[in-house]
């Protein structure tokens, strides 16, 4: 997997959980499991940045400089 996937999920993770707040201020029953899905498309995203910056070689080598 590559670090432009990972950046694609955060964006698509907010894009949805923008139309979530959307729909709270709308208040239409969808509301709710928008948010939720969006913001746990929005973590996995962060989570698999995160694993690819500490499992990078060049991570480790200015880590160590």
């Amino acid at each position: 997997m590559k670090v432009k996937h990972a950046i694609l999920l955060i964006v698509l993770g907010y894009s949805i959980t923008l139309f979530g707040s959307l729909q709270k201020i709308l208040h239409t029953p969808i509301a709710d499991t928008t948010l939720k899905l969006g913001m746990g498309i929005t973590i996995c995203g962060f989570i698999l940045l995160l694993y690819k910056l500490f499992t990078s070689a060049k991570f480790k080598d200015f880590m160590n400089s």
